[in-house]
């Protein structure tokens, strides 16, 4: 990280400090607080410190967030800011088309690192839950068949609506991604 990069990230960090110890400093006078809104936040300072990319940046982030809907479901949009909120760095593969073996259906696919998910997301968990009956969670194929190879370690998971297949990854790898998931979609 570039030292300007870092005093732009420091400045956004100690401007609402900042803030809050001027305020704190009059706590035991007769003055009341101001009330603390985005307003006071959005210094011309901190604002000045944005160049036009890293604003570009925070408004897409902050359009994703507004975009993805909030049902109780898994969406591409949720699972991928879970993964990010996890500390997983995914990077989507929008041009391949994964498949899990036993289940219709496309699968989403990102990378992570050196691992790769596959996600496929059903309607409803009742669908997943069908679906999910067939597999062989040992295996992360289908029940009986013999003939499903995968080039690396393959975890298969539920959660809700979604299936996924881990591909490689360790032990701790695997329990990060599954306390991601298994936590449950974002609810309403």
């Amino acid at each position: 990280m570039s030292l300007r990069v870092f005093r732009r990230r420091l400045v956004l960090v100690l401007a609402p400090l900042t803030v809050f110890t001027a305020c704190a400093g009059d706590a035991g006078k007769d003055v009341p607080a101001p009330e603390v809104t985005r307003a006071t936040i959005d210094t011309p300072a901190v604002e000045a410190v944005l160049d036009s990319a890293e604003q570009a940046r925070v408004d897409s982030v902050l359009a994703m967030l507004a975009s993805c809907p909030r049902d109780g479901r898994w969406h591409a949009c949720s699972v991928e800011r879970r993964l990010s909120q996890s500390g997983f760095r995914p990077v989507a593969e929008p041009d391949s088309t994964g498949a899990i073996p036993g289940l219709t259906g496309d699968a989403l696919v990102w990378r992570l690192g050196r691992q790769q998910l596959r996600v496929v997301l059903f309607a409803d968990s009742a669908a997943a839950r069908a679906a999910m009956t067939g597999m062989d969670s040992l295996r992360a194929a289908p029940r009986g068949d013999t003939t499903v190879t995968w080039p690396d370690r393959a975890t298969l998971l539920r959660s809700a609506n979604a299936i996924g297949v881990l591909l490689g990854g360790t032990d701790r790898t695997v329990e990060r991604l599954t306390d991601a998931l298994l936590a449950g979609p974002p609810q309403p």
